[in-house]
């Protein structure tokens, strides 16, 4: 375990998948990535010995209660699973998730698969729409910077947290990505960053480093709401019901073929069908948003786990427009590598100091 080192980190916990990137004393960045599943130890599924099957999961202790020694308890969670596998179990969407008991364990696996003793600085991210609630970011910002237990033999401290707004993490590695390429934006340039979660999407127009507030917000027609149109549009026609959490962990896993029974259905031919539904809906949405800024966008930048299924449409949206359409080779993770540039930005200021 690294110890007595400057650890950065940028955390992005999504309801599909939990990312991190992070640097241990300026060395490379290490990426790692997992379902943003968690669940009590007790829900899951038991094997044939008699022990609760992980589903490849980490476990970490929670700590519920009130926090005195009589009034807390300790429960063993697994985080980084499937839940169509958990029984009994309903997966939380809402704007309450990062103060959920799910959350928490995500947060807390996150910092145990770091296989750090302490992190320096963490940047995270909230939806649009709930970072300019100033008592949602420093709730968040509080419950980040404290000891995290992991277990009763290991605890990972968060010294700083920064909280911004999610898309912004995505406008930063867009930004990093054009000064390897040897270009720049003019500072008038506008940029709409699109971001389409499995909750939300959230949008945001910059303008160099200034956010034009009232031409960002969030969506609720999401990742999800095409998972649910897929499922939908699956029992309507061929009468196989398929739950949105199974059909959720298909695309995760990169399945190209959905199998029930002895039935067979393409999962892109599937999705592309669901995805016109619902991203006409949202396009339709920030056509409004494009229209009422008076002047033409320089790039459109997709990110976000939802991206692969929202490039076609954006790009038939904006390119005929000359805007230029930007995808990261890594879509899923813009955000972990935006925030954990933003990371090494807050540490430079804070004096670019080991923390002893």
């Amino acid at each position: 375990m690294a110890n007595a080192h400057v650890v950065l980190a940028g955390l992005d916990i999504g309801f599909g998948n939990t990312k991190v990137v992070y640097s241990v004393d300026g060395g490379p960045r290490r990426e790692i990535i997992f379902p943003s599943g968690a669940a009590p130890e007790r829900l899951l599924p038991v094997q044939g010995d008699g022990s609760r099957s992980h589903l490849g999961g980490r476990t970490v202790e929670m700590i519920l209660g009130d926090g005195t020694p009589k009034g807390s308890e300790v429960t063993t969670w697994v985080a980084g699973i499937e839940t169509h596998k958990v029984q009994n179990y309903i997966r939380p969407h809402s704007a309450n998730f990062t103060s959920s008991q799910e959350w928490s364990a995500l947060l807390r696996s996150a910092l145990d698969r770091m296989d750090v003793a302490r992190v320096d600085v963490l940047v995270a991210g909230l939806p649009v729409s709930e970072f300019f609630d100033t008592g949602r970011r420093q709730a968040l910002r509080k419950s980040l910077e404290q000891a995290h237990r992991i277990s009763a033999s290991k605890t990972v401290e968060v010294r700083k947290a920064v909280i911004i707004p999610q898309p912004l993490g995505a406008y930063a590695h867009f930004m990093e990505r054009l000064a390897a390429q040897g270009k720049s934006l003019s500072p008038d340039s506008l940029v709409l960053v699109i971001d389409p979660g499995h909750y939300s999407v959230d949008y945001v127009l910059m303008q160099d480093s200034s956010i034009h507030q009232a031409s960002s917000g969030s969506s609720a027609m999401a990742g999800r709401q095409v998972l649910e149109a897929a499922s939908r549009l699956l029992y309507e026609r061929k009468q196989v019901r398929i739950s949105v959490d199974r059909l959720e962990a298909v695309v995760r896993r990169g399945e190209p073929v959905l199998e029930v029974g002895s039935q067979q259905f393409k999962v892109s031919a599937l999705l592309d069908e669901a995805g016109k539904l619902v991203c006409d809906q949202v396009l339709k949405g920030l056509e409004g948003v494009v229209n009422g800024v008076g002047e033409g966008l320089s790039h459109v930048v997709l990110a976000g786990g939802g991206a692969p299924l929202y490039e076609r449409y954006v790009r038939a949206a904006f390119e005929s427009h000359a805007t230029l359409v930007d995808v990261a080779e890594k879509p899923i993770l813009s955000n972990a590598y935006g925030f954990w540039q933003s990371a090494v930005s807050a540490h430079q200021l804070l004096g670019n100091k080991k923390v002893a």
